[in-house]
């Protein structure tokens, strides 16, 4: 019995397909990072941030809902410390205040 690998077909718990054409996941990783590049000005770089790993992972890699969400909360929770506590570089707010 052959086991898919992570991000290659049908995810085996959810049985959600990731993208296999070619051109079609490319162009879906690219759209998905320019609308989270273009979101942080207006929902705030933790946000944009947390949507666009989201997206990622869920639709473009197949995962579960619970594993995307966990990781890209997480994900977006590393970046923003990294990017404001240890780089010190301000970060834009989104209407919530973080």
């Amino acid at each position: 019995k052959r086991v898919p690998s992570v991000g290659k077909g049908a995810n085996h718990e959810t049985g959600a397909e990731a993208p296999r054409d070619p051109i079609k996941r490319p162009v879906l990783v690219l759209l998905t990072l320019l609308a989270g590049v273009l979101g942080i000005e207006f929902v705030g770089f933790l946000v944009s941030m947390f949507l666009m790993m989201f997206l990622l992972f869920r639709v473009t890699e197949g995962l579960p809902l619970l594993a995307s969400t966990a990781t890209a909360a997480g994900s977006a929770i590393v970046l923003t410390t990294v990017f404001r506590t240890w780089l010190g570089v301000p970060l834009p707010a989104g209407p919530w205040g973080f």
